[in-house]
């Protein structure tokens, strides 16, 4: 009887491993013919073969699951779970994600939802108003003023004896702790004012120094039309205090000043990168007293006043800018009109790269602050309860932005224009976002 020629099957072994002889089909049973019976040799050297069931066993011992319902495995080599909830890997937690994100996935250090809602300080000019010192004490003459004025006193009062000016703090300034973007936040601003109006009141020798004025202003804002548009509230409480030698003035005193509301609109906005141009109407209701703080010894105007705004933020990486330009019209032209001009700039000096840290960033800013009295614009003149200074200031503070959402800001601004307004302002800001 002949010997049958034996064929070779491949190994899984490299391609330099040999073949090793398999014995014959039995008798009677065909010997496999064609090219899909045939060993077949990829470059890697490891072949493969038909089973007995019809199935191929995987090259170099892998484990391939059964055509029938099974997955295959990707080619990277990572497990692919079955389609069915019953797979091998059903109840294994999600591989995590390693992924880095980008220094610009967003402003203030990754505030969320807020990103690149970042806010302007602003100065809270105070508005220099001739107001009248009611002097009490019996047998009081005040110094004539160094130079006479250009024409007399319109104050019929005989009780009035001398004439200063005074702060009267515009109640709202649509820049002030302000962001061009429409967000959800609630505010609080304290500002404090040194020597207000120090330089005019020496020059016409009124009996009145170290007039300070402190303001808390109390606010929120929320977002409406898809968080294009907004809406918010602020409400002051001054305090103002002064030294004087004539009895029942300087005295300290507090008082609620005037409700303030807002609307905000996005023009245009990428909230991604931080972008918006935004417009809006600020309107000031006289709900407090007519005097700065409710002093009962000054005098003042009390109007409703409206405020058009348009607001501008642009970023270049950890560069951004903020613009506000509007116009301050009283509803009578007894007040006065004044146009605002407020730009800020600000560099992200540090980032936190670690998502969980405290503090998220910090960013240092300076603006600039044009205050322009467009009427009652001659600060000299005694007969204008009204006049105004046209006023530059210069504001430096710095930002720091938390992981819970919240920014505090400390700042000074500095006049850099006479008559000085004031000697130098302080103010602390906080945002928190929602």
């Amino acid at each position: 009887m002949a010997t049958p020629t034996p064929y070779y099957a491949p190994m899984a072994a490299p391609p330099s491993a040999e073949y090793a002889p398999m014995e014959a089909p039995r008798p009677g049973e065909p010997l496999p013919v064609g090219p899909s019976t045939q060993p077949s040799m990829d470059n890697t050297g490891a072949g493969q073969f038909p089973s007995a069931d019809g199935s191929t066993p995987p090259a170099s011992g892998g484990t391939t699951p059964p055509a029938s319902g099974g997955a295959t495995p990707p080619a990277g080599g990572g497990a692919t779970p079955p389609a069915g909830a019953e797979g091998a890997n059903a109840g294994a937690p999600p591989a995590a994600d390693t992924s880095t994100p980008s220094a610009s996935s967003g402003l203030g250090g990754g505030l969320g939802e807020p990103q690149g809602a970042l806010n302007m300080f602003g100065d809270v000019a105070p508005v220099s108003r001739l107001a009248i010192l009611q002097a009490t004490q019996p047998g009081f003459v005040p110094p004539p003023p160094p130079e006479p004025p250009n024409r007399p006193t319109r104050f019929p009062s005989e009780r009035m004896k001398s004439a200063a000016f005074v702060p009267s703090v515009r109640n709202f300034k649509i820049a002030d702790n302000q962001t061009p973007m429409p967000v959800d936040r609630i505010t609080y601003s304290f500002n404090f004012f040194d020597d207000v109006n120090g330089a005019i009141n020496k020059r016409f020798n009124v009996p009145l120094s170290q007039i300070q004025a402190y303001r808390h202003v109390f606010g929120f804002e929320k977002t409406f039309f898809d968080k294009n548009a907004s809406f918010g509230m602020r409400l002051p409480l001054n305090t103002l205090t002064a030294n004087s030698p004539i009895r029942n003035l300087g005295q300290t005193s507090t008082s609620l000043g005037d409700l303030s509301a807002f609307v905000k609109y996005a023009l245009w906005i990428d909230r991604e990168q931080g972008r918006v141009l935004s417009t809006g109407l600020a309107i000031t209701m006289p709900t407090g007293p007519a005097t700065f703080g409710g002093a009962n010894y000054l005098r003042g105007l009390h109007y409703t006043n409206l405020q058009p705004f348009l607001g501008a933020q642009w970023t270049w990486g950890n560069l951004y800018a903020i613009n506000f330009t509007s116009i301050d019209v009283p509803t009578s032209s007894r007040d006065v009109t004044i146009l605002y001009e407020d730009f800020s700039l600000g560099y992200f000096l540090y980032r936190n790269p670690n998502p969980n840290g405290f503090i998220r960033s910090i960013a240092p800013t300076l603006e600039t602050h044009v205050n322009i009295a467009l009427n009652h614009n001659d600060p000299f003149d005694r007969g204008d309860i009204t006049a105004t200074s046209q006023v530059v200031g210069l504001t430096e503070g710095v930002n720091v932005f938390f992981k819970n959402n919240s920014v505090i800001s400390f700042g000074v601004v500095e006049p850099v224009t006479g008559p000085r307004p004031f000697n130098i302002e302080a103010m602390l800001l906080f945002n928190t976002f929602f």
